[in-house]
């Protein structure tokens, strides 16, 4: 079981290098001749292979769910981008099949593929802003029907999952509310974004009580808060800084499924996913911060050697 998982992890990891490199060639942010800039889609890939926050869905059995669908996704998204870019009509049909083959397997795996059209639209609207993208969205717009079609037959749901109220399991004696599971999913998104940046205390069945208001707790608010300048920030960098843009958009659309009420509101193997957005947007504004191409490797060896250590230490635990 364990090694079936690992092989999950390093196809996904393959799939974050394919696709992080097709976005920095479709951007062309970065100029193509800077061999370090060459070599970020693969430390992109590494980082996502190694960072500690991973480990719960490569080391918890079942949550190959998870890993899993996340390779279906990554390829869902990473065909759709080569058939759009594709100039021959049978490149396009074959890519454009492939899409959608691993778009209804990962819908057969995890609800989070159903943000698939969504975040075709996103690739339409950041990545491809000077054409003409009617036909594009209509397409999606129909992809988008079918796909929630699909799900609610195959997981037996519909929209009125976000009505009902449930008994938590991440809180003894808490029944969530979907206001009170709307509002504790901005804290999550928090933690979320703590753990990718400073991954320590990490848990794997967490006492998280619901939040009952926007200042109960305070971070309630923060959260959403932050939620807000990422949709900000997307909007301002999409046309000078796509890879970022980008990266912020596969963060939040990626994270939106978690708004789907269920009695365990947080689970670190819901970062697995995410990540990707999160590391392609550090990555793209590393490489701009810092100019100076030696320190900026140095800093990201050092980066992956600590992250490396940790997910060891990690495993440990799960041993």
């Amino acid at each position: 079981y364990h090694v079936f998982n690992f092989i999950v992890h390093l196809a996904a990891a393959g799939l974050v290098w394919a696709l992080a490199d097709l976005l920095f060639k479709i951007t062309k942010q970065f100029p193509a001749q800077d061999r370090v800039i060459r070599e970020l889609p693969f430390i992109i890939a590494v980082l996502f292979l190694v960072h500690p926050c991973q480990t719960q869905a490569v080391s918890y059995i079942t949550q190959r769910f998870e890993s899993i669908a996340t390779v279906f996704y990554l390829g869902t998204i990473y065909f759709y981008l080569r058939a759009r870019l594709s100039t021959g009509r049978k490149h396009k049909i074959i890519l454009g099949g492939l899409s959608g083959l691993f778009a209804i397997l990962g819908i057969m795996t995890k609800e989070v593929v159903i943000t698939v059209p969504a975040m075709m639209l996103s690739c339409e609207w950041i990545l491809f802003p000077k054409k003409d993208n009617t036909r594009a969205y209509i397409v999606l717009a129909v992809g988008g029907f079918l796909v929630y079609l699909l799900f609610t037959k195959l997981a037996h749901a519909n929209l009125g999952i976000f009505l009902q109220s449930i008994p938590s399991l991440s809180h003894d004696g808490g029944v969530l509310t979907p206001t009170e599971y709307f509002l504790t999913q901005m804290r999550v998104f928090l933690t979320f974004l703590r753990l990718l940046i400073l991954p320590i205390h990490q848990n794997l069945d967490y006492d998280y009580p619901a939040s009952t208001g926007l200042l109960d707790p305070p971070l309630t608010l923060v959260g959403l808060c932050v939620i807000g300048c990422i949709i900000f920030l997307i909007i301002k960098l999409r046309r000078p800084v796509p890879l970022i843009a980008f990266g912020l958009a596969w963060m939040l659309i990626t994270f939106s499924i978690t708004l789907a009420p269920r009695s365990n509101v947080i689970f670190e193997h819901k970062l697995y996913l995410i990540s990707f957005g999160f590391f392609l947007a550090v990555v793209a504004a590393l490489s701009i911060l810092v100019p100076h191409r030696v320190i900026l490797t140095r800093v990201f060896l050092c980066l992956i050697a600590v992250l490396s250590f940790a997910s060891f230490q990690r495993n440990k635990i799960w041993k």
